[in-house]
């Protein structure tokens, strides 16, 4: 491969990092030959962005909610990721609650995802579910029933769980 020679209003930076291949041997109209080449590194970080905004526009990332800035917690060895948003934590002395979210990876019972509103007690090292909902699709927007707003009772923190991650969080701050 040789390297094409480019018209006199491409910068000579940019003539020698362009590489001709068999396509570019064949003549162009006059309107499209200026674009039809592309820098090495351009072309690169073309399909980069492109890439990038492709996942973005999926929705793959849960902090991009439009509800608050949701922060991954735990991720489990089967899959299921955590999330709390930490905008909306309140505290009195040592009790703070959260709105925490699941995003399972297989479904449960047929919901994708879950929410809920957590009630932690650093001192005696409980949990307390307040208010949860679970939803059909992974982004938390198709309730798969009326949220359930009666509290739950008081139970013991599980060693090695996520709400044990998540107590740690919210108990040093």
């Amino acid at each position: 491969m040789g390297v094409l020679q480019l018209k006199s209003f491409v910068p000579d930076a940019v003539q020698s990092r362009v590489v001709e291949t068999p396509k570019m041997r064949r003549p162009l109209s006059s309107n499209f030959s200026k674009f039809s080449v592309m820098p090495k590194n351009k072309l690169a970080a073309l399909l980069i962005y492109s890439a990038v905004s492709a996942i973005a526009a999926s929705g793959a990332s849960a902090t991009s909610d439009a509800d608050g800035p949701w922060r991954m917690y735990s991720e489990e060895p089967n899959g299921d990721v955590h999330f709390f948003d930490p905008s909306r934590v309140k505290s009195s002395g040592t009790v703070h609650q959260a709105w925490s979210r699941i995003r399972y990876k297989t479904s449960v019972m047929g919901a994708a995802s879950y929410q809920s509103l957590l009630e932690v007690d650093c001192s005696e090292g409980t949990e307390r579910i307040l208010q949860n909902t679970f939803f059909s699709d992974k982004q938390w927007t198709k309730p798969s029933m009326s949220p359930d707003k009666m509290a739950k009772p008081k139970r013991a923190i599980a060693k090695g769980s996520a709400t044990e991650r998540l107590t740690k969080i919210l108990c040093d701050q």
